[in-house]
């Protein structure tokens, strides 16, 4: 069986008006097959962030594959 190259983790960001720059973050491992997948595993369920971001991650590299910030609304 072939290791994985890579796995996906998952960041919400709420407010807190403690924080530093105003947003608290909680990440999560995703486990999913593709990053289609990733990002519908990662949706918010319950609580609604202010954003949140899927992001794909290897040995060398940590590159954001979903930004909630960037979905345009559909008219």
């Amino acid at each position: 069986m072939p290791k994985a190259r890579h796995h996906y983790m998952a960041d919400w960001f709420y407010p807190d008006a403690g924080a530093a720059d105003g947003l608290r973050r909680e990440s999560d491992r995703i486990i999913a097959y593709d990053d289609a997948e990733a990002i519908r595993e990662a949706a918010p369920l319950g609580k609604v962030p202010s954003f949140w971001r899927v992001r794909k991650v290897t040995r060398t590299s940590d590159d954001v594959i979903h930004d909630s910030r960037r979905e345009v609304p559909h008219a």
